[in-house]
């Protein structure tokens, strides 16, 4: 119910008393902005939500394809990697072999040295003995860094071959003509 106080106030503000066609009533608009802001806001973003969409369809589409090219060649990578790996680990295992051999063969003519100190009658035999040991030492450890090279030399070339042969056909199914 309006009261004549009510009535009186409406007639003094005739603007909000009796609204224009199509216009809402000023106590209205406040509760009806937020929603009005909220469509506004829908209807300017939707073209760009529209674009990033066919962008995202655009850049799946490629990435599938690329995706394709892809596994076609990683199948091929992958396999060489495996050579390369196994023919690296055959590798470490013949150094590791070849580094225990010298380790043990060190500890023997250490050994023999110290036996040979305890049988010395002279200082020029403990001389001896040591001179012997200091040749035969380094030019047991200048043998064993030969064959480490020489090892390390086969492996390397070993390891990279499958890697070489990959490469080498790769590059010539890009020269064959389409």
């Amino acid at each position: 119910m309006v009261s004549k106080k009510d009535d009186k106030e409406m007639a003094d503000r005739p603007e909000e008393a009796h609204p224009a066609q199509g216009e809402q009533p000023a106590a209205e608009r406040p509760r009806r902005a937020p929603a009005e802001a909220a469509e506004s806001g829908a209807r300017m973003a939707e073209p760009g939500f529209a674009q990033a969409g066919e962008t995202g369809r655009r850049l799946i589409g490629a990435s599938a394809r690329a995706y394709r090219g892809m596994a076609d060649i990683s199948r091929g990578d992958v396999d060489v990697f495996m050579q390369t790996g196994a023919r690296l680990a055959k590798g470490f295992q013949d150094v590791s072999w070849e580094m225990m051999q010298f380790t043990q063969n060190s500890l023997r003519m250490g050994l023999q040295a110290a036996n040979d100190m305890m049988s010395c009658r002279s200082l020029e035999d403990v001389i001896e003995v040591q001179r012997n040991f200091l040749k035969n030492s380094v030019d047991s450890l200048l043998q064993e860094s030969a064959r480490l090279f020489e090892i390390s030399t086969h492996v390397a070339g070993e390891a990279t071959s499958p890697m070489a042969e990959r490469f080498q056909s790769r590059g010539e199914a890009g020269r064959r003509p389409s």
